[in-house]
């Protein structure tokens, strides 16, 4: 009774004591304007708003806007001599790290690349079309294996079979650097929120760049080929690796910790046996963000070397044939949704708890 009696006083408030919004809106009294009213108050202040601007902008001339308060100082402009020490930096990079980056080429080229896009290619396309529906159908269900099987089959029928293993080749290699690197960083992120929030600015420049502007140094400093494309697409993959990682780390129950440490574990075990087992989940969602972030990578790869369905995509483009575009394109867009529904179903498996 007392709660209807306040909300009858607060509705029958005195005009005068209302805002003009109010008077508008219709709160604070029983009755209000009706929405046609509304709307043409709205119509009218909108409409004195754009022709005041269109006034404004009619009547300003372009001496009026001239001026150190109007325009940039000229002296102050730094953009030549920053493009200047950054190529500067590149070439020294480029003279004095031959044997290092070539290193590192050598290393993924030879040691993973080139062994994973042989053995794709190696094998049988109707063996590659049933295993993988046989794990869409372990990993998630009947329904997604079917899927996987007639995107696979549609993908050989339109000719890009060995197209889409090379594509695989350069997403799962670009996917394994990332987990390598980015878990051990999420880790240590996770550990030290100094660290985290050093590593946190960094993050959000290399996922807000534009990522064809990793092509560039890794074009300087690793060549043509499908490894500067690795390279340039675990740059734009690695971040949500990295921040996965960290947020699964610090999502583990506060009360789990406490006890395991009253049993006398080292912090070693506490990580191995109880912080990264919990966060499994999430660190699987992170490498399917990653799968997801390096195939967005295929056509942009291609234009410094990288084989596979991107080169597809690039030559219809350049050649004005929209339907050899399409057909790369298409056949990205089902490796895509195989590789996310089967990542997907990784993460979602339930695991193994530690006992606590």
């Amino acid at each position: 009774m007392q709660e209807e009696t306040t909300k009858n006083v607060s509705t029958d408030a005195p005009v005068t004591n209302r805002t003009f919004w109010q008077r508008l809106s219709g709160n604070g009294s029983a009755a209000g304007p009706s929405l046609v009213i509304k709307i043409a108050v709205l119509v009218m202040v909108l409409v004195i708003v754009l022709g005041g601007l269109a006034i404004t902008s009619n009547t300003a001339s372009e001496e009026v806007r001239e001026g150190p308060l109007f325009e940039f100082m000229e002296d102050w402009n730094i953009k030549w001599d920053v493009v200047k020490w950054i190529n500067q930096q590149i070439d020294w990079l480029v003279i004095h790290g031959d044997a290092l980056f070539s290193g590192i080429r050598d290393g993924i080229l030879i040691g993973i690349l080139s062994p994973l896009r042989k053995f794709l290619l190696w094998l049988p396309w109707w063996l590659v079309i049933i295993g993988t529906g046989f794990l869409a159908w372990r990993v998630v269900d009947r329904r997604i294996a079917i899927m996987v099987v007639v995107f696979l089959g549609l993908m050989g029928i339109l000719g890009m079979h060995d197209l889409a293993m090379t594509t695989l080749a350069v997403v799962l290699t670009a996917t394994l650097l990332c987990v390598a690197l980015g878990i051990p960083i999420g880790i240590v992120a996770a550990k030290s929120n100094r660290f985290d929030s050093i590593s946190r600015p960094i993050l959000d420049g290399m996922q807000t760049m534009p990522s064809f502007v990793y092509l560039v140094p890794a074009l300087m400093l690793f060549g043509l080929g499908m490894v500067p494309a690795v390279l340039a697409t675990c740059i734009y993959a690695i971040p949500p690796m990295i921040r996965l990682t960290n947020l699964g780390i610090r999502q583990v129950d506060t009360q789990i910790l406490e006890a395991s440490k009253s049993f006398g574990t080292t912090t070693w075990q506490l990580l191995t046996k109880v912080q990264i087992p919990l966060a499994i989940p999430t660190i699987l969602a992170g490498v399917n963000q990653t799968i997801m972030m390096a195939l967005a990578m295929v056509v942009l790869a291609s234009m410094i070397g990288a084989a596979g369905l991107g080169v597809e995509v690039l030559t219809g483009l350049g050649r004005i044939n929209p339907g050899q575009a399409f057909v790369g394109g298409i056949s990205i867009v089902f490796l895509a949704i195989i590789l996310d529904r089967i990542s997907q179903g990784f993460a979602k498996r339930p695991g193994k708890r530690p006992a606590t």
